[in-house]
């Protein structure tokens, strides 16, 4: 150590410096604490704020929803995963004649039994194995006696991870719309009878008739089994409608029906107004003899009601002839020919005195 230099002493501070560096230092702690209490504050400050926003939301959501939920034309209730009604709005309250209390926390077989009755087709199982909606139609009596039809549409009640907590049951009152629909039926019911009958006679009418005859025509071609016609035709008809008016000939022709529509029997057959007097009946799967004893009772019918035809040359009372024409369809003929070789048979048996029937000579026989 160099002798020149002297030792440096240091000197502890006073107690008045010592004081001083302490109470600053305490003063810095009380700043920082206060800055970080501010800041809590303002976290806090707006922390509440954000809360106090999303309830304010919620509850504005909330408040719409029960008023969606409440005027709904439709019945809507919500249940837990154990059928119990958790929440109720006041379209299906009003159906079931219920308050509220006494809905929620019950199960829902207690007010529609029938719902859950085949446990295989039970929609709460469904919809917890995955299916989005089923729908249902279903009819309830309610508590006043009034038959109602729904369409109940079944859809999940999901936590917020999308999982089917319960069910959500929607009841659409389509008793109405059955009706209409019932009444639409029953009018196309009616258009097409009348499209399809013969409005004096209530036979079969002439479309029918044709469509009939091609439809058999096609079957019998393929199964290569006989198709029958029998023509026939009210003897001296114009004479009557001259001798006693054409109310008359109309209840005349009526009664010449009813004879048809008795003798022709099977579901197969069909008989027809063809036109004015004209009658046509279409036999399936039967051959000549078996479409001669048809004609031959629908004249014998008509001879004994004895409808009087003073006009009539061959009988007293009104009579009919008959033309019988049987083939075997095939691709290379048509139905057209059949009609025209009952047409001829008729003829024939109006040159032969009327009141008969006659059978084309050339069509087959058993």
């Amino acid at each position: 150590m160099d002798k020149d230099k002297k030792p440096i002493t240091l000197n502890p501070p006073s107690e008045a410096a010592a004081s001083l560096n302490t109470e600053e230092r305490l003063n810095q702690l009380q700043k920082k604490y206060d800055q970080l209490c501010a800041q809590m504050d303002d976290l806090l400050s707006e922390n509440m704020l954000r809360s106090n926003k999303i309830f304010m939301e919620a509850e504005h959501s909330n408040l719409i929803m029960n008023q969606v939920f409440d005027a709904s034309n439709d019945g809507i209730w919500a249940i837990d995963s154990n059928c119990k009604v958790i929440r109720v709005n006041n379209k299906l309250l009003d159906f079931l004649h219920k308050k509220v209390e006494e809905v929620i926390g019950c199960k829902c077989q207690e007010f529609f039994p029938d719902i859950c009755s085949d446990l295989e087709k039970c929609p709460r199982e469904k919809i917890f194995r995955g299916e989005p909606i089923i729908e249902q139609e279903r009819t309830f009596v309610s508590a006043s006696g009034k038959t109602i039809q729904f369409m109940v549409t079944f859809t999940p009640l999901s936590n917020l991870d999308g999982a089917a907590i319960g069910l959500v049951e929607t009841f659409t009152d389509i008793t109405e719309r059955k009706r209409t629909e019932e009444e639409l039926q029953q009018a196309n019911r009616k258009l097409e009878l009348l499209a399809s009958e013969d409005a004096l006679t209530k036979l079969s009418n002439r479309r029918i008739f044709d469509d009939y005859l091609e439809k058999e025509w096609r079957r019998q071609t393929r199964a290569r089994k006989p198709l029958s016609l029998i023509m026939c035709d009210v003897d001296f008809f114009k004479r009557y409608n001259d001798t006693y008016g054409h109310q008359a000939g109309d209840s005349c022709l009526r009664a010449v029906a009813q004879a048809i529509q008795k003798k022709v029997r099977r579901a197969s057959d069909l008989a027809a107004r063809y036109g004015g007097e004209e009658f046509v009946i279409i036999m399936p799967e039967i051959y000549i003899d078996g479409a001669w004893h048809v004609a031959d009772a629908i004249c014998r019918e008509l001879i004994d009601m004895q409808i009087p035809h003073g006009g009539s040359p061959v009988s007293p009372f009104v009579t009919i002839s008959c033309g019988i024409a049987c083939m075997i369809p095939a691709s290379e003929t048509s139905p057209q020919s059949l009609i025209e070789n009952a047409d001829q048979a008729l003829y024939k048996a109006k040159n032969q005195g009327r009141n008969c029937v006659v059978v084309h000579e050339k069509d087959v026989g058993n």
